[in-house]
């Protein structure tokens, strides 16, 4: 049984994650892509020790509050899983979410509203392979949310390129 400091990374055979990784999840995006954002931003939450999770796989542009977003999943196969005659699997090690913001002090735009990557997975590449496809993707700019971990200040001063906007 899982326990409070247990990480349980989702794992599927669904088709929805046949696509390169990372993997954009959108509102209209399968249910369990959405879970799977849903648990790494509970993990998110538990390491940050934020009050409430950044993410809800329920959330559609009908609930109170909604603000667009775009999430993204990053996954590998899942070679501990691989069966015969069976669909490969695929294990979810991280996720990020943008989020469409209308400050008052600031022009509207993207913001990564948080990223969370398994520690097994951290330094290893995978958020600076995604930054420019993140950066083409969001061409006029996405600002970096606030407050940020250690290791996220780490990788937005390892490039200049990376910092953009953080408030």
């Amino acid at each position: 049984m899982a326990d409070y400091y247990s990480l349980s990374l989702p794992v599927s055979r669904g088709r929805w994650l046949d696509a390169p990784s990372p993997l954009v999840v959108v509102p209209g995006s399968p249910l369990a892509a959405r879970r799977a954002v849903e648990t790494l931003a509970h993990y998110f939450r538990r390491e940050m020790h934020f009050d409430f999770v950044q993410f809800d796989a329920t959330e559609t542009p009908a609930s109170p509050g909604f603000a667009p977003y775009e999430a993204w999943l990053f996954h590998e196969l899942a070679h501990d899983r691989l069966t015969e005659a069976q669909p490969s699997p695929r294990r979810v090690f991280g996720a990020c979410c943008f989020r469409w913001k209308e400050w008052r002090d600031h022009d509207p735009g993207w913001s990564m509203h948080w990223a969370w990557l398994h520690p097994y997975f951290r330094r290893r590449g995978h958020l600076a392979d995604a930054w420019p496809l993140f950066q083409q993707r969001y061409a006029e700019g996405f600002h970096v949310e606030r407050p940020l971990s250690v290791q996220m200040q780490a990788f937005l001063d390892a490039d200049p390129a990376r910092r953009g906007g953080t408030f």
